[in-house]
């Protein structure tokens, strides 16, 4: 794409759900040259399953214990290794991905983050109170990790009432749930607040 159009190379984005979710994270972590943020929608954790029996595992309940660590991630991105902000939406009452995996997801990204301002002198991400909201009878509830400026790197949104799905999609899709807040809007906004540094 960015061959053929003229595409701003610090303003390549990655996203993906459910099992695309998962490839947006193996791809950001080895290529984080490359992308300005990462957004996570329904998805896994970086490396929780290397199987089809240990993923069905981790969708059910996620990975506890068996999460990779945030070393283990910045280990993995080598000599460019970079924090990538990132966005994780899930909903509450998914039932083929366990919401628990968001939690692991944003924790193992929180922990990148640390890792690396820990190696620049900085102090860790901070945790801001969560922000609860209710958009066409759905609550969201926000809670993100921001840096000494006050700025976002990792942001965490439920959606409590929202199934595996796109919430603010066309009822038409697969995979999609009509009520909720637009995540199409919110993923775009949060894209263009970041761009590759």
């Amino acid at each position: 794409v960015m061959r053929q159009f003229p595409v701003d190379p610090a303003r390549v984005h990655i996203a993906g759900i459910s099992a695309g979710a998962a490839m947006a994270g193996l791809l950001a972590v080895a290529y984080p040259e490359r992308f300005a943020t990462l957004v996570s929608l329904s998805g896994i954790p970086w490396q929780a399953a290397k199987n089809v029996g240990t993923a069905l595992s981790v969708m059910k309940a996620g990975a506890g214990a068996s999460t990779p660590t945030a070393e283990a991630l910045v280990l993995a991105m080598g000599a460019r290794r970079r924090a990538l902000p990132v966005l994780v939406v899930h909903g509450g009452a998914d039932a083929v991905v366990a919401y628990q995996n968001a939690v692991e997801t944003s924790a193992q990204w929180v922990g990148v983050h640390d890792r690396l301002r820990a190696t620049n002198g900085q102090p860790p991400l901070q945790i801001a109170s969560e922000v609860v909201s209710r958009e066409h009878e759905y609550t969201t509830r926000r809670v993100e990790w921001r840096d000494a400026d006050g700025s976002a790197q990792v942001t965490r949104l439920r959606i409590d009432e929202l199934g595996h799905a796109w919430a603010g999609g066309s009822p038409a899709g697969t995979f999609t749930d009509a009520n909720g807040p637009d995540v199409s809007t919110l993923v775009a906004m949060f894209c263009e607040r970041h761009q590759l540094r």
